[in-house]
């Protein structure tokens, strides 16, 4: 049997936040709202983490351990995307909703104003 080198890094509650050369970026966030806000992340491979405690702010934790995150491997995670920018997210996903719906229904009544045999 062959040992893997790698090691699988999965429990209640860990997320991987972003790649790395190494792995992943891992944490875990939380709050009781209005209370608290916390993130804790770690990079595995180089033993660095940050561990944030805010009050009074639902996002401020989340966003100073997506931006460490970020500070650490250039990339954006997934989780700090959908925090901040689910709106424009949202807004293009109804846009272009609303143009295929438009377009299928205007072929629906092309085709049905088409005189059979032509």
């Amino acid at each position: 049997m062959v040992a893997s080198t790698r090691r699988s890094i999965r429990g209640l509650g860990v997320s991987r936040y972003a790649p790395t050369r190494d792995g992943f970026v891992i944490g875990h966030d939380g709050q009781n709202h209005p209370a608290i806000n916390t993130t804790a992340r770690l990079d595995p491979a180089t033993g660095n983490g940050v561990v944030v405690l805010t009050t009074g702010s639902a996002t401020l934790a989340r966003q100073i351990g997506g931006e460490w995150t970020f500070w650490q491997t250039g990339k954006v995670g997934l989780d700090r995307l959908m925090l901040f920018d689910a709106p424009l997210i949202l807004l293009v996903w109804s846009a272009g909703m609303i143009v295929i719906v438009v377009l299928i229904t205007s072929a629906m009544i092309i085709r049905r104003r088409r005189p059979c045999g032509t």
